[in-house]
């Protein structure tokens, strides 16, 4: 997950959450928070990623995904 500063197209942050090597999680998905609270990311391990929009910084991950997360949605508001 990369972010861009949308003027310059200059990279402001990047992270691959969900450790490295085996532990590494391969993305499907991402959401934004249309109001900026978060970045959402999840994959093929079932893991879901909560991030900081403006620096990437982990804030949470679930793991109640028996399998992989092939989609993703944040309500208009943000509330959900």
């Amino acid at each position: 997950v990369t972010l861009h500063d949308a003027v310059t197209g200059r990279e402001q942050a990047s992270v691959i959450p969900g450790g490295t090597g085996a532990e590494r999680e391969t993305y499907l998905v991402l959401a934004a928070d249309p109001a900026g609270g978060a970045v959402y990311a999840a994959g093929f391990r079932g893991r879901l990623h909560v991030l900081h929009p403006d620096t990437l910084e982990e804030r949470a991950a679930f793991d109640w995904h028996l399998g992989a997360v092939s989609g993703l949605a944040v309500s208009a508001d943000g509330s959900r």
